[in-house]
């Protein structure tokens, strides 16, 4: 990764009762003064390589060549959720990305990342790999990534929805060469498989899975048959000798009956011997075996609290003191946020309570939480959750941070957490045969140690999985300018360029701002200004791409508190609490029109506009709303938001179904009044996302949903003064559809991306044909962005970064 940071500064709170590792990179450098293309900036995690250095080959080089390429980010990582280790190299490791497929290494030391082709099945999220112990030519993966049941839609509304479906269950017999799919799974659209494990069974191995839809068992490795009928069922673990010992993990965001069960007949009776308990206990629990001791397990179990973002002041029982009178970032849990480490020497019949003093995983006990065993001591574990990694020594009893642990240049924050508040760890690995060598994978890729943690250094050559968020932002005059925010990647967006400079591999960087993901971005081309925002739309930071010139100056934690910053308020019309959480998208858009890019507006469950004043150089520093009582709106947040290109005074709102069914506004005055545009025969309860405008007829749209089943992709025009929908997917795949673009050029020729890839029509929605040659098999697009110019088209995903063909 190349960066531009100038003018840093951290700033750490602490409790005794809580672990709170929280980054403030406060309105920094915002600018284009890039690297030149002949001196990049050091990275002294990744070492800088020419672009034909050997073992670095395109990370898709197994991937089918077509007319689309992939355009970056190339060494950046992002989410992945697993590892494990070939049992024949202990430098060679698979990676499971969160939404981006299966990934290999073949030699963490030296070699980069490759893109992993399972025979076109169409694998997003992959939450579990296996290896055969005794062949390592076997291979076993589970899809999908779920951390609430029958809720996943990527995070884009609300949090704690973050994921991807899965298909099951795939296997391979040549170490990844070809794949087949596994059979006696539910033939269901929702199922995740959390984690799987194998042990010898005779001759054989049984394999175990942990699912959405219960416990699975296979002796044959192909057929799968149903163990035991609970849902969510995020962990498992199998005694290494004896395959009949099971030890599994139900529950997760409040399931029904959660806790722990166990098996020693091989399945055909479960027993719960640790129940939802204490009664705080909602998120998911984790397993750890020590190698050295098969019966001595570990379990650790986490809460979930949602992200306080106060639009008055912190709560009086989260970490911090009151900050400012907005919607407020840092994003603080409760300190209700805890952990519990359980422990059971008998394989898993009796569990008892080690401690509950420690909260490494904060409020992402649902989310981002792991324990690990050292092989050669069942006394010494490794546990992850937000930041940094934990260690405790004495079988979970006492538990600290490991602070200290340096970069491979001895730059701690550069490298780990790589100048991020929240690492959100999700998988350590001990590699048996390698004393001192580990593996950690989390929200920024993948990490190495060689020597026990007291160094460690980023492993993400190659790794090409960025999870863009929607909304980015774009220039049309200029394809260089490309930004956008990146799930857990930051503080800031990440930039195409920004520059009139070559695009080529390693020119993508950091423009910094502050916090980090979750944030939506917008370009004025007219007077070169990127704004950004951070979580939910709770601030926003503004720079010049193509100059030095600052617009928002670094400050410092006084001025934080004091409001130096450019909040976006918060008035919560609807009768919600304080917790702008609750009444704001985690992905709140803002946009303004061309025809007046001095107008700015931003949107939560009510819209605000921001003007330029006489005397700046840019909107976004003081803002309004058109109506503060929501006069109109249905109190739902607002997802997507269009402003007309040729009005700038109309706009166009869908919101998110989380308290009223999904609807679709319209406004010709800014924001100040609203007509219901909702037609019944419009989904109701799934996200909107996208909205689009035809070029040349104001009074045609375009609306696009998330979810299964019909009603995915409609076409709105006006009938005798009202708004009529009609259903254009025939001939579109049944999954996620998520983008849409029309070519202003031709108007019929209409684009769709979906999960498994991206179509076309040329004649208005009528029929769809497949536009996807050279793009993954399944790919989460979010966005398509048409150059009318240049006669691009670009397709920005979240979870393979973006690609671009002509058109």
């Amino acid at each position: 990764m190349i960066t531009i940071i100038r003018n840093r500064q951290q700033y750490f709170v602490t409790a005794t009762d809580i672990f709170c590792y929280l980054l403030l990179i406060l309105m920094i450098s915002c600018n284009g003064g890039a690297p030149k293309i002949s001196e990049p900036a050091p990275d002294p995690c990744n070492p800088a390589l020419p672009e034909s250095a050997p073992g670095y080959p395109d990370p898709y080089a197994n991937l089918p060549k077509g007319d689309w390429s992939f355009i970056g980010p190339y060494d950046w990582g992002s989410r992945v959720i697993c590892l494990a280790i070939s049992p024949d190299n202990p430098y060679h490791l698979y990676a499971g990305s969160a939404s981006g497929g299966l990934w290999v290494n073949k030699d963490t030391r030296t070699q980069g990342w490759q893109w992993v082709n399972t025979d076109t099945f169409k694998v997003l999220g992959v939450a579990a790999i296996a290896i055969q112990p005794n062949n390592p030519k076997v291979i076993y993966i589970g899809t999908g990534e779920v951390y609430n049941y029958n809720n996943t839609d990527g995070g884009f509304d609300q949090h704690k929805n973050r994921g991807s479906y899965g298909i099951g269950i795939l296997y391979s017999s040549d170490q990844g060469k070809s794949w087949k799919k596994a059979v006696g799974l539910p033939n269901i659209k929702t199922l995740g498989v959390q984690d799987i494990e194998m042990a010898p069974n005779g001759t054989g191995m049984r394999i175990w899975a942990a699912t959405t839809e219960g416990v699975y068992k296979s002796d044959d490795g192909v057929n799968f048959s149903k163990s035991l009928n609970q849902v969510m069922v995020t962990d498992i673990s199998v005694h290494p000798t004896d395959p009949n010992q099971v030890v599994a993990a139900v529950g997760n965001l409040n399931t029904p009956n959660a806790g722990i069960y166990t098996s020693k007949d091989g399945g055909n009776t479960w027993k719960c011997v640790v129940t939802r308990a204490p009664s705080e206990f909602m998120g998911k629990t984790e397993f750890a075996r020590a190698p050295s001791d098969p019966n001595t397990i570990f379990a650790v179990m986490g809460t979930w609290n949602p992200l306080y973002f106060a639009n008055n002041q912190v709560s009086s029982d989260s970490i911090l003191p009151v900050v400012h009178g907005d919607c407020v970032w840092p994003n603080t849990y409760p300190k209700t946020s805890k952990n519990w480490v359980y422990g059971s020497t008998d394989g898993g019949n009796a569990w008892s309570l080690i401690q509950d003093a420690t909260a490494f995983s904060s409020g992402q006990g649902h989310y981002s939480m792991c324990v690990t065993v050292d092989p050669s001591n069942k006394q010494k574990l490794l546990l992850g959750g937000i930041a940094p990694i934990y260690q405790s020594t004495d079988g979970g009893k006492t538990i600290s941070g490991l602070n200290n642990i340096k970069g491979s240049s001895g730059l701690n924050s550069r490298c780990l957490p790589e100048a991020m508040g929240s690492f959100d760890v999700h998988q350590i690995l001990f590699e048996p045969k390698v004393a001192g060598l580990i593996y950690v994978c989390s929200d920024q890729g993948v990490y190495m140690s060689e020597d026990g943690l007291k160094t460690i250094h980023r492993i993400n050559r190659n790794l090409a999985i960025m999870q863009f968020y929607p909304h980015v932002a774009s220039s049309q005059n200029d394809l260089n300018i490309l930004f956008g925010c990146a799930q857990d990647y930051g503080p800031g967006c990440v930039s195409y360029m920004g520059i009139n400079q070559k695009i080529g591999r390693g020119q993508w960087q950091m423009i910094y701002g502050f916090g980090h993901e979750a944030g939506t971005c917008a370009y004025d081309d007219k007077n070169d200004v990127a704004y950004m925002t951070v979580h939910m739309g709770s601030m926003i930071a503004r720079c010049h791409l193509k100059s030095t010139v600052k617009i928002d100056n670094p400050d410092t934690s006084a001025n934080y508190a004091n409001g130096a910053f450019n909040f976006i308020p918060d008035f919560s019309p609807f009768g919600k609490d304080t917790l702008c959480s609750k009444h704001t998208s985690w992905n709140a858009p803002i946009a303004f029109s061309p025809k007046n890019p001095d107008l700015l507006y931003a949107a939560k469950d009510i819209i605000y506009t921001s003007r330029k004043q006489a005397g700046e150089p840019a909107a976004g520093k003081h803002w309004v709303t058109p109506d503060s009582k929501g006069t109109g709106l249905d109190g739902n947040p607002i997802l997507k938001m269009l402003v007309s290109p040729e009005d700038e005074m109309e706009l166009f709102v869908a919101t998110a179904p989380r308290y009223k069914d999904m609807h679709l506004f319209h406004s010709k005055d800014g924001g100040a009044t609203w007509v219901n545009i909702t037609g019944p025969n419009l989904p109701k309860n799934r996200n909107p996302s996208s909205i689009t405008q035809h070029p040349t007829d104001k009074n045609t749209l375009y609306l696009t949903v998330e979810g299964y089943g019909p009603g995915r992709v409609w076409k709105g025009t006006v009938s005798g003064g009202n708004w009529v929908w009609t259903s254009i997917e025939k001939g579109l795949p049944d999954t996620f559809t998520r983008a849409f673009a029309v070519d202003a050029s031709n108007p019929n020729h209409l684009f769709v991306a979906t999960d498994y890839g991206v179509f076309k029509s040329e004649d208005g929605g009528s029929t769809w044909s497949q536009f996807s040659s050279g793009l993954p098999f399944a790919i989460e697009g979010v966005q398509l962005i048409v150059y009318g110019k240049q006669r691009k088209l670009r397709l920005v995903s979240h979870g393979n970064g973006v690609w671009e063909r002509s058109i």
